[in-house]
């Protein structure tokens, strides 16, 4: 009697090695790492496929080990927010020589000549103060730029006037000469055309106190100190040359309103005038261990074949 063989089939498949999303089909391009037994297959624009021949450590020649190392640039789609600082030089566009009449009796930052140091008075110029910024804002990807930018503005401005009697003496306490100096504390934004083109204009508000402090100085009499918070608000419009989201310069021209300040038998102040600013900001992204994780991926996979 002949008794035919059992068979037992198994109980599970095996596991198979893991694969690699499919891609777009394969464009073949060269090596650019300077190994000779390398391919690179390009499989789209966001992956490429690396298949590296080794010989097999064993003394079968009829098999040979074949690696592919398959790197994937993800330019993921999800949100990036960013903290950043900018720095920008002020400037008067308004030429003015610091001169009044005695007569005037309402000033605002225009008819200053632009100091840095109004004391002193040989740092006038066009220069007025400088800009200080604290900027937020979220991009749609790693490369996208922001279409909307918040920030926090300081910073400081000066100026001096020196009043002309004409042919008249000035009379005893009269202003003969009158220092400002302006420190803003003001939150606004800015919206931004053109996504995604390097040189984007730009135009934005924002509003504040302006924390303002003037000094008189009286003929025959000690000098007059003055401070107060004063509510104001601001228009500007510029340009941005955006390098990337790390770095960026920008120009722009504005125009801000203040209440004035009124003091009794003086001449009353208000920081109300024209400005041209320009600047450089810096950013990174708050978010950077995401933002370094989703940007690059590697998956490597071995497998033994044989040879014909």
């Amino acid at each position: 009697m002949v008794v035919a063989p059992v068979v037992i089939a198994p109980t599970t498949a095996p596991v198979a090695a893991p694969v690699a999303a499919p891609v777009a089909a394969p464009v073949a391009a060269e090596s650019d790492d300077g190994d000779d037994d390398a391919t690179v297959v390009v499989k789209d624009d966001d992956a490429k496929v690396k298949i590296v021949v080794k010989s097999d450590d064993d003394d079968d020649d009829d098999e040979e080990i074949v690696e592919e190392v398959i790197e994937v640039d993800h330019h993921h789609h999800q949100d990036y927010r960013w903290a950043g600082l900018s720095v920008g030089t002020i400037f008067s566009p308004v030429p003015s020589n610091g001169q009044i009449g005695e007569g005037v009796g309402r000033l605002n930052s225009n008819k200053f000549r632009a100091c840095l140091e109004p004391k002193v008075g040989g740092t006038c110029g066009y220069v007025k103060g400088f800009d200080f910024k604290v900027q937020m804002f979220e991009t749609g990807g790693s490369r996208d730029y922001p279409t909307v930018i918040g920030y926090f503005r300081t910073g400081f401005t000066a100026g001096r006037v020196d009043v002309d009697p004409g042919s008249n003496d000035f009379l005893p306490g009269q202003v003969t000469s009158m220092r400002y100096t302006s420190v803003p504390l003001f939150f606004g934004g800015n919206i931004y055309a053109f996504g995604d083109f390097p040189i984007r204009p730009y135009a934005g508000m924002g509003m504040g106190f302006d924390v303002l402090r003037l000094d008189y100085r009286r003929n025959g009499e000690s000098r007059f100190l003055d401070a107060s918070g004063r509510f104001g608000f601001e228009l500007h419009a510029g340009l941005e040359a955006r390098i990337s989201n790390f770095v960026a310069f920008h120009a722009e021209v504005m125009q801000l309103w203040s209440v004035r300040r009124k003091v009794a038998d003086m001449p009353d102040m208000s920081n109300t005038g024209l400005s041209v600013l320009a600047g450089v900001s810096v950013a990174i992204p708050t978010n950077l261990r995401d933002y370094r994780e989703h940007h690059h991926h590697e998956v490597r996979r071995t497998r033994t074949v044989k040879k014909r």
